[in-house]
């Protein structure tokens, strides 16, 4: 088990954990029995423009790096889909510009960079929650329902969630970072 934040005090680690350092106020607890997964990397996902989460992932998997130069950890920091600015249609998947230079670029390099997978909070329900005068429950819920279809790209979408993924790719390939794998890390 690896997992990268500042953890309050009934986190600390267990019997057996080994502790590594990163610039504080993060540590990385690693199981010395275990082989290294892939793992969260920050504290929280990235909301807004105050929270740069390059730093804290380049300091511990240089930390991890230093400990072990031959393992393939991967280091990774979740994106809430509020990132985007626009999302519908799906084709026009866009990030917030503010966001795009001092967060979401230089988060996407890095995760380029260590061959990581960009982690993806995806919530459906909280989609259909603010927009539920346009969204049918059904949709949202992975139902079925009639297709939403994008007339840019002449694309159908049964569900909700598939169309939010979409967006975020087509946000990532709008800043030539397509080939940037993604992992949805939450959901609901």
């Amino acid at each position: 088990m690896i997992s990268a934040f500042a953890p309050p005090p009934y986190l600390l680690p267990p019997s057996g954990y080994v502790v590594v350092p990163t610039t504080p106020p993060s540590w990385v607890y690693v199981s010395p029995h275990a082989a290294p997964p892939p793992f969260h990397g920050g504290k929280r996902s990235v909301h807004g423009p105050k929270q740069h989460h390059q730093v804290p992932m380049k300091n511990v998997h240089a930390s991890l790096s230093k400990q072990n130069p031959n393992a393939a950890i991967k280091v990774s920091s979740p994106l809430e889909l509020s990132v985007l600015q626009s999302s519908f249609p799906t084709s026009s998947g866009s990030f917030k510009s503010e966001l795009i230079e001092p967060v979401i670029k230089l988060m996407l390099e890095f995760l380029r960079q260590t061959d990581s997978h960009l982690m993806l909070n995806a919530y459906p329900f909280f989609a259909y929650a603010a927009n539920g005068d346009k969204i049918s429950l059904d949709y949202a819920l992975l139902r079925d329902n009639p297709d939403v279809v994008d007339s840019d790209k002449d694309l159908k979408y049964s569900n909700l969630f598939n169309a939010q993924i979409d967006a975020i790719f087509v946000a990532m390939s709008a800043l030539e970072y397509d080939n940037v794998l993604v992992t949805v890390f939450d959901t609901g």
